[in-house]
């Protein structure tokens, strides 16, 4: 029996041929979307700890990291390097979100993600305007925290200061002399801690700075002020400025100049600039003594 082979079945072109799988378009399909859980890491090694948009009709999904960061993963990252306006706000508010607390991100991190999400969709001049509305936000919320700081680091060494000067008042024996040094720092301490509280608005401090930076600056302004006044008193005691408040024994104004010495902080300075002012003038000038200004006499010894 000898084996029989059929013959290939040729279809012809108009004839009848097998059914064809559709081939599908590669050139019209969106890059594949990322699939992130909460908790899981995605492709930086960056944990996911919250979700802000993941829409499934779009290529991208914008999230923050365990360390308050905001991410964006898939392909829709490219499109914010289209706008230089929307480049620079991304690029300030992520210096910004560093100097947040945790509870501050919870508020301003939203905001920033609800901005990322109109970028992405291609509307860059309204996301610019969320982000910069966000970062005036931001720049309010770390000026009125370094501001609390300023006065906190102050306030603490104030009253660091105003116990242990009672304590000393109350278990030491001072002398006449002693009291009056005692009262001019406390007295000093209290002058800076008032122009810290009245200038508040107008402080020099870095808002971007940790909390314990700007209380430094707050401790800083008080030391000063208790400089000044110890200075303040030597003047005053050893008559070279307002020399009649040093012959006062029973009276307190001479506490006035240390309270203005721990107020104004150029107070000091500016004697000190007056005196060296008035002594170079002057070769043969005593560099002790301060010559009156209504005093017309020259060269006088």
């Amino acid at each position: 029996m000898s084996d029989k082979q059929e013959p290939d079945r040729q279809f012809a072109p108009g004839g009848n041929s097998p059914p064809q799988e559709p081939q599908p378009d590669l050139s019209r399909q969106s890059p594949e979307k990322p699939k992130l859980q909460l908790g899981a890491k995605d492709a930086h090694g960056n944990i996911k700890a919250e979700i802000y948009h993941d829409s499934p009709h779009s290529d991208y999904v914008v999230y923050e990291d365990k360390f308050g960061n905001l991410c964006i993963d898939g392909e829709g990252d490219k499109r914010l390097t289209k706008d230089v306006e929307a480049s620079l706000a991304i690029a300030q508010y992520g210096e910004f979100n560093r100097c947040l607390t945790p509870a501050e991100r919870r508020i301003f991190n939203p905001r920033a993600a609800q901005a990322y999400k109109v970028l992405l969709d291609g509307d860059y001049t309204t996301g610019a305007k969320i982000f910069s509305s966000t970062i005036r936000g931001v720049e309010q919320s770390l000026k009125r925290r370094s501001r609390r700081a300023y006065l906190a680091g102050g306030l603490g060494v104030t009253a660091a200061i105003l116990v242990s000067l009672g304590a000393l008042y109350k278990f030491s024996h001072l002398s006449p002399t002693g009291l009056r040094i005692w009262l001019s720092l406390l007295l000093a301490s209290m002058g800076g801690f008032m122009s810290m509280s009245m200038g508040i608005k107008n402080i020099s401090v870095d808002h971007r700075e940790r909390y314990s930076a700007n209380a430094f600056v707050g401790c800083l302004r008080i030391v000063i002020a208790l400089i000044s006044g110890t200075v303040a008193y030597l003047l005053v005691e050893s008559k070279i400025v307002f020399a009649f408040l040093g012959d006062q024994t029973d009276g307190y104004g001479f506490l006035v100049v240390p309270f203005m010495a721990g107020f104004v902080e150029s107070f000091v300075p500016n004697v000190l600039k007056q005196m060296d002012t008035k002594h170079s003038g002057n070769a043969n000038a005593d560099p002790t003594r301060v010559t009156p200004p209504d005093s017309g006499a020259e060269g006088s010894t």
